[in-house]
């Protein structure tokens, strides 16, 4: 019986270990209203890959049309 008490402590432990490490890392959202658009802030930076370029641009190779 009392090994059954230990194993749902710990499970109980665990658990509330993971609800602490999924929480929000930011808890206040920065809004700014720009030309009655509401806009909000990221200050969390971008994920990066050393070595390859941080920029991503989009060309337009061909178009498929649809319309006869």
């Amino acid at each position: 019986m009392k090994f059954l008490s230990v194993k749902i402590f710990i499970c109980i432990i665990l658990v509330l270990i993971l609800f602490s490490s999924c929480r929000p890392k930011q808890t206040q959202i920065e809004k700014i209203t720009e030309d009655g658009v509401e806009v909000i802030i990221n200050h969390l930076e971008p994920y990066e890959i050393k070595g390859e370029p941080n920029n991503v641009y989009l060309e337009k190779i061909f178009s498929i049309n649809t319309e006869a």
